[in-house]
């Protein structure tokens, strides 16, 4: 079929190299050549000259579309003294051509134009018009503008993107592709010609990687959380506890902020686990950290350290404040659950003695030990060396 039309129609890759064409190219090429430099011709629509391999020039039209990532089809097609275009049937590559006389504003879509969009011969006007109707009101401002831009001469090639709807009302994904051929002498234009080829295939491969890269990007963004959040309580994990202290600890040092760590142990839950098993002790959990989130500052940071362990990192705390935080968690795990908890409270200060956040941990866990032998569900402080029990509230 393409070795019946008029013009060379040439199959290149992104490389230039010329992977097939008709026995018209052999014949404006006056040979056959490995590649599109070797005849002078560059991926750029409109007029070129081509550089035969007789040594022969010949100006000719060249109009290009991409067919296919890294593949596109050159239509050239040459000029005899006049701007001429040569009606081209490129059904072998699924394109359909269109022909706009500009000033009359007739429009002329091939066989394949047509049946692109399910529509049989008479069936369309061969206007401007029928064609406006058919694109997508969403597209139509992008599409004019990008055609008046090749038709002032500000673009070399008109190229869009857009929708048409079919003949039984879906829309159609088209690349339009087309040039200028024929101007008249103050350079306005009077004809173009170009392609439509059906992308909806690409359109929704598209549309369906931006979908998995968006869920890729959900799932990311889980992993992430699960590697700093506990998933049992929804507590952040150790992880969140050391990037909390490295704050609070900047401030200690930088403009000697206080900072207090509590470190909070459950009473009793190794008994409940045993008696009632793991699922309502999991349950034991989730409730004690709900129950302390509700009673913490949202400057502080409480985590689950582990087991039935939890810690509370609160900055810029004097020793008042760390002992109601400390009493007020207390309290709540009391009333929102079955068993009861015990909390070490240390507090740095300037001159406390403690010089690093790790013996700050070490102090609370010192208090948390004297709560614990005080007789549970007690409050217990470190201060300067030494620790004692608090009253409870």
């Amino acid at each position: 079929m393409l070795d019946a039309v008029s013009a060379a129609v040439v199959l290149a890759d992104d490389a230039g190299r010329v992977i097939r064409m008709n026995s018209y190219a052999h014949k404006v090429f006056r040979g056959r050549p490995v590649t599109l430099a070797e005849v002078g011709l560059d991926a750029t629509a409109g007029e070129q000259t081509v550089r035969r391999m007789d040594a022969s020039t010949v100006t000719a039209s060249v109009s290009i579309t991409d067919i296919d990532p890294g593949l596109r089809v050159l239509t050239v097609t040459e000029w005899h003294g006049h701007h001429e275009y040569a009606r081209l049937d490129l059904n072998a590559f699924g394109v359909g051509t269109w022909d706009w006389h500009i000033p009359s504003g007739d429009l002329h879509f091939d066989r394949r134009w047509v049946e692109m969009l399910g529509y049989a011969d008479g069936e369309l006007d061969y206007d401007l018009e029928a064609w406006e109707r058919l694109v997508h009101p969403d597209d139509r401002e992008r599409v004019d503008e990008q055609l008046r831009a090749h038709l002032t001469g500000r673009t070399d090639t008109y190229r869009c993107e857009y929708r048409c709807r079919h003949h039984d009302g879906h829309y159609v994904w088209v690349l339009d592709t087309g040039t200028v051929i024929e101007r008249d002498p103050h350079g306005r234009p009077l004809r173009a010609t170009g392609i439509h080829l059906d992308i909806s295939d690409r359109k929704r491969q598209e549309t369906e990687r931006e979908e998995l890269i968006a869920e890729l990007e959900r799932a990311q963004a889980r992993l992430k959380d699960l590697v700093r959040v506990d998933e049992l309580t929804g507590l952040g994990n150790r992880r969140v506890l050391a990037e909390a202290m490295d704050r609070a600890w900047l401030g200690v040092v930088s403009r000697g902020s206080s900072v207090a760590v509590l470190m909070i142990d459950l009473d009793g839950f190794k008994a409940h686990n045993d008696r009632h098993g793991h699922a309502d002790a999991d349950a034991v959990l989730r409730s004690v950290a709900l129950a302390m989130s509700s009673v913490v500052r949202s400057r502080d940071t409480l985590v689950r350290f582990g087991g039935d362990e939890f810690v509370v990192v609160v900055p810029e705390a004097d020793a008042s404040v760390a002992m109601g935080a400390a009493e007020r968690i207390r309290r709540a795990v009391c009333d929102n659950s079955p068993v009861s908890a015990s909390v070490g409270v240390a507090v740095w200060v300037p001159g406390c003695g403690i010089h690093d956040p790790d013996r700050l941990f070490a102090a609370a866990d010192e208090a948390l030990y004297a709560a614990k032998a005080g007789g549970r569900d007690r409050v217990a402080a470190w201060q300067n060396g030494r620790t004692h029990l608090l009253q409870r509230g």
